[in-house]
């Protein structure tokens, strides 16, 4: 057994107890994303109505179904990243990040309708087009990239027109919504009512801030997770510094797992599929009982 098997064995029953519950909640929150991809694309495994209901809407069906794949996809990431607490914990707080930002973008879609899902795709287009020609140049030196396949690479009007919706003035490219993480968020909670925001609040809340230091290579993200920071004072052995790395893990699986239901109910108020939200309400439940939300649970240690 190795000496990191050992301390595993060290962890706090409700904190051991508490990662089991969130993970084993997140791999279902994710079967439950596969079966609205397939029943977004009209396939029998999927709620028929959700492909009825995306009728009327076709260019939110178009967003939503590579949006969906992309939030399961990194959300199993995160499941499997967190079997055991470890050093890739580090990393789970990148792909968390992008979990978190995927929720709300697709919640916001569904919440704004058409409008915010025709500009999304004009985005991916116009971006799509700048990628076949780039160049970035650095203290003198300028790398491009450009496509070298046969044919003109001659720009239609339409994709011209794209790019000017999405430059700035002096020429910046511009996001896909000009709105911050944070209005995105109001926006969906005028729309899709106060659970959807909590939810998103809290995934957000939990994890953003520091994900964004990991993610950026900050001293800061670097110290975070090695427990230099906790004002509580530095860990005082392996065992302890594991605990903490655990703690940190539970906080991202709360995230992604708080974050997934907020899109499962946004789909089931949004385009009638009921069943989605009953069971991500169900799930929300076993999450509420975990040891680690009992009053009497350390969170520091």
């Amino acid at each position: 057994m190795s000496e990191w098997e050992h301390l595993e064995k060290d962890l706090p029953a409700e904190i051991e107890e508490s990662l089991t519950i969130f993970r084993n909640v997140l791999g279902r929150l994710v079967r439950l994303i596969d079966e609205s991809i397939a029943g977004a694309i009209g396939h029998p495994a999927g709620p028929r109505r959700l492909a009825e209901s995306l009728v009327s809407r076709p260019s939110t069906q178009r967003v939503l179904v590579p949006m969906l794949q992309a939030l399961g996809s990194s959300s199993h990431t995160i499941a499997t990243l967190s079997e055991k607490p470890g050093l890739q914990t580090r990393d789970c707080f990148s792909v968390s990040r992008s979990v978190i930002e995927l929720a709300v973008n697709i919640c916001y879609i569904l919440a704004s309708g058409e409008e915010a899902a025709e500009r999304a795709e004009r985005h991916a287009k116009q971006k799509l087009f700048r990628d076949l020609d780039r160049k970035s140049t650095i203290g003198g030196q300028t790398i491009r990239l450009k496509f070298g396949g046969q044919g003109n690479l001659e720009m239609p009007s339409h994709i011209s027109e794209m790019i000017s919706e999405f430059t700035s003035r002096s020429g910046r490219e511009l996001s896909w919504t000009g709105l911050s993480i944070d209005a995105r968020c109001e926006e969906i909670g005028r729309k899709l009512g106060e659970q959807v925001l909590t939810l998103l609040h809290w995934a957000r809340f939990a994890i953003y801030r520091h994900s964004s230091e990991v993610l950026h290579g900050t001293l800061f993200g670097a110290l975070f997770f090695l427990g230099l920071t906790d004002p509580n004072g530095t860990p005082t052995s392996a065992s302890d510094w594991l605990a903490r790395i655990a703690q940190q893990n539970l906080m991202i699986l709360m995230s992604a797992d708080l974050a997934i239901i907020a899109v499962l109910r946004a789909v089931a108020s949004s385009l009638d599929v009921p069943h989605l939200a009953v069971s991500a309400n169900n799930l929300m439940g076993e999450l509420r009982a975990a040891p680690w939300f009992s009053p009497n649970v350390n969170h520091q240690k």
